[in-house]
């Protein structure tokens, strides 16, 4: 009698015989949840003068790694010239920074694309034309394609993506229209998905996932075998 292996559909025979056994047929499929996201503009740094070097950081550790945004607000009626740059660190504990730009008046709203799980600095540094009433702050995009929230492992892209599930007003205060699939798209550089839908504080995404990537802590390409020998 052949002794089934424990989570494969493949018998000892069957793998003596020369038979395969696919990958994927033995990685785990993970789930990750998010949960009601802050979609606050100014809910890392609030709004601080733009005569100043730094911003305060009200909360450090974001709700979920993801990308943020600085809101630069001119109202001086001249030409601000700006940036500010944060530091912190990835969904990976890895150290990375991100500068952010405004190059003019009015109020300009400027999306990163790197993750962040954890914010130490925001520092800002002028050129030209700041004034008393010029503020900035640092917080969470909610725009349709623009929020990227961060992957807890690495993927190698779409195709490690089994299930995205959009509860659309899972938390009540808005009208709940079901579990529904959602559609993103995945970067495979900060390894975050992307919702097509805006992010709405009321809603709920899962992910389910089976990672494929393959390259080591150098980011060196590593052979990816499509199937495992008995060998």
């Amino acid at each position: 009698m052949s002794k089934q292996l424990t989570g494969l559909s493949r018998s000892q025979p069957y793998l003596a015989l020369g038979g395969k056994i696919k990958q994927r047929e033995i990685q785990q499929t993970l789930n990750y949840v998010i949960s009601a996201p802050n979609t606050s503009a100014s809910a890392i740094v609030a709004e601080c003068s733009g005569t100043g070097t730094s911003g305060t950081i009200d909360y450090a550790e974001m709700d979920y790694p993801r990308n943020l945004a600085v809101k630069f607000t001119e109202a001086s009626g001249t030409a601000w010239n700006a940036s500010v740059t944060l530091y912190g660190k990835n969904q990976f504990g890895e150290v990375i920074n991100e500068s952010f730009a405004i190059a003019g008046d009015g109020t300009v709203t400027v999306n990163g694309t790197k993750c962040f799980s954890y914010l130490g600095t925001a520092t800002l540094t002028n050129a030209s034309g700041q004034a008393a009433g010029d503020d900035w702050c640092v917080g969470y995009i909610s725009d349709a394609g623009t929020c990227a929230f961060g992957i807890p492992t690495k993927v190698s892209g779409s195709a490690d993506i089994v299930n995205l599930r959009w509860i659309d007003g899972a938390h009540g205060t808005g009208a709940l229209t079901g579990n529904k699939p959602g559609t993103a798209t995945i970067d495979t550089v900060n390894h975050t998905f992307i919702p097509t839908a805006a992010i709405v504080s009321d809603d709920d995404w899962i992910l389910q996932y089976k990672s494929d990537y393959t390259t080591d802590d150098n980011e060196y390409s590593q052979p990816n075998p499509s199937v495992i020998t008995n060998a």
